[in-house]
């Protein structure tokens, strides 16, 4: 399966066109802690063996994607469309605990904002 040649220089390179309306901004901030929260429980809850708390995280996942997905519809630019199931994931995961954050760290999302 493909995955985004590049992936995290590709997405710093894009994220600040895609990441331009305010919406869109305020539900990224609080999603993305949500996705890291819930992807975080969910690993730990699968090496635990503990299925209602897998669940938790699941759906905290799911509902952060959820979030995500309609603050993009409010923008301008639109996502490139994904190449595959697993660029899907490689690009949550890369955008989630990496990108997000730097574009935070960075200046970009207020200057955004």
């Amino acid at each position: 399966m493909k995955v985004t040649p590049n992936l995290l220089r590709w997405q710093r390179d894009l994220y600040p066109a895609g990441h331009a309306n305010r919406l869109n901004l305020v539900l990224h901030l609080v999603s993305v802690p949500v996705f890291v929260a819930g992807a975080l429980t969910l690993v730990y809850a699968l090496a635990t063996f503990a299925w209602g708390l897998a669940g938790l995280g699941a759906a905290a996942v799911v509902a952060a994607i959820a979030v995500q997905g309609f603050g993009h519809s409010r923008e301008i630019e639109r996502p490139e469309p994904f190449l595959s199931p697993l660029d899907f994931v490689a690009r949550f995961a890369a955008e989630n605990f990496v990108t997000f954050w730097r574009f935070l760290a960075s200046g970009d999302f207020r200057r955004r904002f």
